[in-house]
């Protein structure tokens, strides 16, 4: 067999898969772009994640823009590595949410859930969101991840409140006066489930962040400059990783 494909690409398959005969059919998107921007034919060797720390070593046994299928040469699992953050992302543009969903994933991002605040001025229907998820998707076969973010429909803010219930650690970024750099508050969180709040344009109001003070939150900046959401979110868990992981 060829292995024309390298390990340079990971393609993503249903967690249905394999079957009980070590049989992987992908998605005819997924096809799709396999045969039609890769060439990936029969005899080729191709990996896979199914987004749950499984990587397959796949063997191609038939391939068409309809549908390629593959089967199992070899399984590894691979560990999760860093902390498990999810973020509550007060609801902006759908197209920086999608810069947000991509980036962070590529950092190892565990989980996003956006957030109907009282100053999100935007909205997030269906087809977004299949966006969102779609961009999940690929930004964890780019970055050869094993794990894809769970990306969960827009909530309420009092939803999303007692959701971080089960969460470890709660941190919100904050601009102004009353909060520590981002490096110092870090130095009290261990290992465990951290729910990273970053909110729309104009932050969260001061309702909702004595709301998430009172469950606990731990209110962070990014030093003196103001940032755009977006540009919070990622940055935020850049930092957070690389001094957890350190």
């Amino acid at each position: 067999m060829r292995a024309k494909i390298s390990a340079h690409y990971r393609f993503f398959i249903s967690p249905e898969y394999p079957d009980s005969r070590g049989t992987v059919r992908f998605s005819r998107g997924e096809s799709r772009h396999m045969t039609a921007s890769l060439r990936v034919s029969e005899g080729d060797m191709v990996s896979a994640t199914d987004g749950r720390g499984s990587i397959y070593r796949l063997a191609v046994e038939s391939a068409s823009g309809r549908e390629v299928v593959a089967r199992v040469v070899s399984v590894e699992h691979a560990e999760q590595i860093g902390p498990m953050v999810h973020l509550f992302q007060g609801v902006i543009k759908p197209s920086r949410m999608e810069l947000i969903v991509e980036k962070a994933t590529e950092l190892g991002l565990g989980g996003f859930t956006p957030v109907l605040s009282a100053r999100s001025d935007a909205k997030v229907g269906r087809i977004r969101m299949e966006r969102l998820k779609r961009a999940a998707i690929e930004a964890m076969k780019q970055s050869l991840g094993a794990y894809l973010p769970y990306v969960r429909d827009p909530v309420g803010f009092d939803e999303a409140v007692d959701i971080t219930g089960d969460f470890d650690f709660m941190l919100i970024a904050r601009e102004g006066e009353g909060a520590e750099p981002l490096d110092q508050v870090l130095g009290g969180v261990e290992k465990g489930r951290v729910a990273l709040w970053v909110g729309p344009a104009g932050g969260f109001t001061d309702d909702e962040m004595t709301m998430l003070a009172e469950r606990g939150a731990i209110a962070f900046t990014l030093g003196p400059r103001r940032l755009k959401s977006e540009t919070a979110a990622i940055a935020s868990l850049a930092i957070i990783q690389h001094i957890l992981l350190s």
